[in-house]
């Protein structure tokens, strides 16, 4: 069963991954799986800077002041805005106000 749609589907339409990780083929879902993957890289590549003190928006030189509530990497005031996202939770979903970055508030459209 996929973990974005939550219809079933056979080996041949899908892929079934790590960690019992299954995906089907229909475009909107392996969009969702490729941006999880490409939104790791980011975040991996972006600890470093983060963890040092830098805001790490691209090309900013001011000091991180503030933690985007999505990624949880660090930036100062100018590089975060107020968003709502989507929370799936027992409840059912909810949308959430939260400080995000722009990687995240890019993000958004894919998600909700």
């Amino acid at each position: 069963m996929c973990v974005y749609c939550g219809e079933p589907f056979c080996v041949d339409h899908g892929e079934h991954g790590a960690d019992y990780l299954e995906v089907c083929a229909r475009p909107e879902c392996n969009a969702k799986l490729q941006d999880v993957a490409a939104h790791h890289e980011w975040v991996r590549t972006h600890y470093a800077r983060s963890r040092a003190g830098a805001c790490v928006a691209d090309g900013c030189t001011e000091p991180n002041e503030h933690e985007c509530q999505r990624c949880r990497l660090r930036f100062c005031a100018e590089h975060l805005r107020p968003g709502t996202v989507t929370e799936y939770g027992p409840g059912g979903a909810q949308r959430v106000a939260m400080m995000l970055c722009p990687h995240c508030l890019a993000r958004r459209k894919l998600w909700d």
